[in-house]
C-alpha cells in the first residue's frame, strides 16, 4: 500500500495566519485599552503583546483544533467547543498566577468563555468556507 503524501491545501496555511492576524489584532487592541497585559514576553522593548503566543502557540492550537472538530458531528462540536473555551479560561487564570497575563479589575473571565468560543466558531466556519 503506497504511502499517502501531505498536500497542502489553502485551509492549511489560511487558517494559522488568519489566526495570526485575527490573535494580533484582538491582542494589541485589549492591551492598548488597558484590559490586560503581558508582563513576560519576547521583546518588551519592543512589542507590548505576546508574540509568542500569537504566532506559534495560536495558530497551531487553531489548526489542530480545526482538523479535531472536522471529525465530529454537530453536537460533539458545540460540546467540544464549550469544554475547550472552559478549559482555555481556566489556563488562562493560571498564566496570571504564573506571571504571564494581568487583567485589569474591570476584566471578567466570563469574557475569556465567550471569546474564545466566538472565536473557535469563527475560524471553524472560516476553515469550512476556505475547505
Amino acid at each position: 500500500m503506497p504511502k499517502k503524501r501531505f498536500s497542502y491545501k489553502r485551509e492549511h496555511i489560511a487558517i494559522p495566519l488568519l489566526a495570526v492576524i485575527i490573535g494580533t489584532y484582538l491582542d494589541l487592541y485589549f492591551v492598548s485599552i488597558g484590559m490586560y497585559s503581558f508582563p513576560k514576553r519576547l521583546f518588551p522593548e519592543i512589542f507590548t503583546i505576546n508574540i509568542a503566543f500569537t504566532l506559534i502557540i495560536l495558530p497551531v492550537f487553531t489548526y489542530l483544533m480545526m482538523i479535531i472538530i472536522m471529525k465530529m458531528n454537530l453536537v460533539q462540536r458545540w460540546s467540544f467547543l464549550v469544554l475547550t473555551s472552559i478549559v482555555i479560561a481556566c489556563i488562562e487564570r493560571l498564566s496570571e498566577s504564573y506571571g504571564f497575563f494581568i487583567h485589569s479589575d474591570q476584566w471578567k473571565h466570563i469574557y475569556s468563555f465567550f471569546g474564545y468560543l466566538f472565536y473557535m466558531f469563527g475560524m471553524w466556519r472560516c476553515f469550512k468556507w476556505i475547505k
